[in-house]
């Protein structure tokens, strides 16, 4: 599901997960205070690689929350049977509290009003 765009917002962007970001994301999922907020439990590369690179959940398209320093956490919607779904976000410590949140909430939001780009 995965496409080759962005989606902007006013604080950050949003890119889709690949492959190439595997590393980055199992370090982010292995650290307990990254998780905290997330099911409390830090995960092993092979469950981040199954439910958040799309290995094994093609419903859910993931992203990389950018901000003008770098990646700065994980977004992803889920989109099943046309009817329900459901969107997370997830940042790292350092950029809690500084809005890329709630802008990279609207922002995908608003990529799916639109009918995903």
């Amino acid at each position: 599901m995965p496409t080759a765009m962005s989606i902007e917002g006013e604080l950050r962007r949003l890119i889709p997960v690949g492959e190439q970001d595997l590393d980055l994301l199992a370090d982010w999922f292995a650290d307990s205070a990254f998780v905290k907020h997330w099911g409390c439990a830090p995960l092993a590369r092979e469950e981040v690689a199954a439910k958040y690179v799309g290995r094994l959940r093609p419903e859910v398209e993931s992203f990389l929350v950018l901000a003008a320093s770098g990646p700065v956490g994980y977004a992803q919607y889920s989109c099943e049977g046309g009817r329900d779904g459901g969107i997370d976000v997830l940042l790292i410590p350092d950029a809690r509290g500084h809005g890329f949140g709630p802008d990279a909430a609207g922002a995908l939001m608003a990529y799916l009003l639109q009918g995903r780009g």
